[in-house]
């Protein structure tokens, strides 16, 4: 298969998103191990929490260069409707997962990302075999936009996990204030997991 510039900055992307998950696995053994540079206060930061924010930072700018180069070249696929979203949605589920983990924010509304993706796949799936495309709507667009920021945020206030026993979040910590990007790309989740269906109901019943 002859990949096109934007298709392979999708392969890219998911290589990217693979080295982001191995990278933030070995977090907690890094801190273990003293791989990591103090800020102060008795906060250390390992640098493959460095080292997995920058991948991550490269692998959304793919997403953005991908789109552009196809629409402006004229190269849009049926590889790069199918793989770029569903590649996105590994990237961004993934770090979430991890993120729910180290306890950086809680863990049903990454539950709450994943059962709405699962939905729109499901639904997009159902309409495939009717011929139709699901086109993308921008409530959806600005979910990813507001995850891959909160994403970011998330990485730049977080310095550790904290690695309780049991999976938790302090609500009361100073550190919620960080969940506000992730809260409205929670808001435009549900927003337009609601208007695809809405849109599409009469295709299902």
């Amino acid at each position: 298969m002859n990949l096109n510039t934007p298709n392979k900055l999708i392969v890219l992307r998911f290589i990217l998103t693979l080295s982001i998950i191995v990278v933030l696995s070995f977090v907690p053994l890094s801190l273990k191990n003293e791989f990591y540079f103090s800020i102060g206060n008795g906060i250390y930061v390992s640098w493959l929490n460095v080292i997995a924010l920058f991948l991550f930072i490269i692998a959304s700018l793919t997403d953005y260069f991908d789109g552009y180069l196809a629409r402006k070249n004229n190269q849009i696929t049926d590889f790069g409707k199918f793989f770029d979203p569903l590649v996105d949605k590994i990237m961004i589920n993934s770090v979430l997962i991890f993120f729910a983990a180290y306890e950086y924010l809680p863990i049903w509304i990454v539950v709450v990302f994943i059962i709405r993706d699962i939905m729109i796949d499901g639904l997009r799936m159902t309409l495939s075999t009717k011929g139709k495309v699901l086109d993308a709507k921008k409530s959806g667009k600005l979910k990813t936009f507001f995850q891959i920021i909160g994403i970011l945020v998330l990485f730049l206030i977080h310095s550790q996990p904290n690695l309780n026993e049991y999976w938790g979040y302090n609500y009361d910590s100073y550190y919620a204030f960080s969940l506000i990007p992730i809260l409205i790309a929670l808001y435009f989740s549900l927003y337009s997991g609601f208007e695809y269906f809405y849109k599409n109901i009469k295709e299902i019943l």
